[in-house]
């Protein structure tokens, strides 16, 4: 079963993304060890959306879709929004190494997203980008 949550692009919309990770987590009985990371990777990923997304599109105009779902062995979300093409897949994250005023501003989030997940997928679908990312069941991930 997917659960499809149409959110309007502001961060408060995370409030509705914790409480939809909590409804998937009760309905399938789901780990903090699968939960957390996910709820981690969603928090970075849409709150990335809101702020650097949408530069010239109000509230109004913003498209954000949530959906999530576990498939077999496998929790899945996917993230789909009409803001600017952005591939996280293939944007530089920071390194963690050296403290933080060593490194340059940005990418941190990023970097967690990909510890975080056991793939995250990108593609461009006419105006829109849609994310995909996946959490194995698994203990061997």
């Amino acid at each position: 079963m997917t659960a499809e949550y149409r959110l309007r692009g502001v961060l408060p919309d995370l409030h509705t993304v914790h409480d939809a990770i909590a409804a998937l987590t009760h309905r399938h009985a789901l780990p903090d060890g699968i939960t957390v990371p996910l709820r981690l990777a969603l928090d970075e990923l849409i709150t990335n959306v809101v702020e650097h997304g949408f530069p010239r599109l109000p509230p109004g105009e913003r498209s954000l879709l949530l959906r999530l779902e576990v498939i077999g062995d496998t929790v899945r979300a996917t993230v789909e929004d009409n803001g600017i093409p952005f591939d996280p897949t293939i944007a530089p994250g920071a390194r963690p190494e050296g403290g933080p005023d060593d490194r340059p501003i940005g990418g941190l989030g990023l970097h967690l997203v990909r510890r975080s997940v056991d793939s995250m997928h990108y593609r461009r679908d006419g105006d829109r980008n849609v994310l995909t990312i996946s959490k194995s069941l698994r203990a061997d991930g």
